[in-house]
């Protein structure tokens, strides 16, 4: 009788890998890394110091710091050299495109300008690139707040289409493979 209760209550909790997926997801929509919350709270207590001493908000606090944009070029097109993993490197090229445009430059996920302009289709496909590619790194967050490798690749491969029909086909073939 109590081996019965026990086995009902644990099939009564257990959930499967998409409801457990899902579950994982609903938490990181609702939560924040632990570095966005003390940053917050150390603007708390500054602003709150500022308040009680009748001071004003030091310029520091004010304006954030600007990205040095030639550190993160060189950052990034050194990436061979410096062994940057497929995290390091979107967010780098992530922060560069946000610090490109935040200086009225080209974005440089836009193709290159050499016979035409880019059109409305071209910056949509830009902001949806790096739409994905932000998803990839929150969705693969893990409890510590950090994008882990694994997920991340895992996220990325999933989302990226075929660049052609021969590797669409082979796709398909080794997914019947796998089903058999």
């Amino acid at each position: 009788m109590k081996d019965e209760q026990e086995k009902n209550s644990t099939a009564e909790t257990q959930m499967t890998a998409d409801e457990y997926a899902e579950e994982i997801k609903k938490l990181k929509a609702n939560s924040v890394s632990k570095e966005e919350y003390e940053k917050v709270l150390a603007d708390k207590k500054t602003l709150a110091k500022a308040l009680a001493e009748g001071t004003d908000i030091p310029e520091s606090e004010k304006q954030e710091k600007k990205p040095d944009i030639k550190a993160l070029r060189k950052k990034l097109l050194s990436a061979g050299e410096t062994s940057l993993s497929n995290v390091e490197y979107v967010q780098t090229a992530l922060e560069l495109r946000k610090a490109l445009i935040a200086e009225g430059k080209k974005d440089p996920f836009l193709p290159m300008e050499i016979k035409r302009k880019a059109t409305k289709e071209d910056y949509a496909g830009a902001e949806r690139v790096a739409d994905f590619l932000e998803t990839c790194l929150e969705d693969s967050k893990g409890e510590d707040g950090k994008p882990d490798e694994i997920m991340f690749n895992a996220l990325l491969s999933k989302g990226l289409a075929p660049d052609s029909p021969m590797i669409a086909r082979a796709a398909q073939e080794w997914a019947k493979k796998l089903k058999k």
